[in-house]
């Protein structure tokens, strides 16, 4: 079931050209697992860079910490409540 996920992933990993141009003209928020080995957090925070990066927020775990029960319990919280006040909560 996670294969078709890790393909893509690993696609966007190899074909995604990140240059000074690029601009997302969105919100985001950035998560990541503390634990992820493969994570250089001086990198995510770049985001910032590019993107209306509103807040970067890690959980528990390794690469895959959304696995955890608990973690998918908050991200779903996350989704569900409204965007202009939902960091205000966690």
């Amino acid at each position: 079931i996670f294969l078709p996920l890790i393909k893509n992933d690993l696609l966007v990993c190899r074909d995604f050209k990140l240059n000074k141009k690029t601009d997302i003209k969105m919100d985001s928020i950035v998560l990541y697992g503390k634990e992820d080995e493969l994570l250089d957090l001086d990198e995510l925070k770049k985001w910032k860079d590019y993107s209306n990066c509103i807040e970067i927020i890690g959980f528990e775990g390794k690469h895959l910490y959304i696995e955890n029960s608990e973690n998918k319990k908050k991200i779903c919280e996350m989704l569900f409540i409204l965007p202009d006040t939902w960091y205000a909560s966690f």
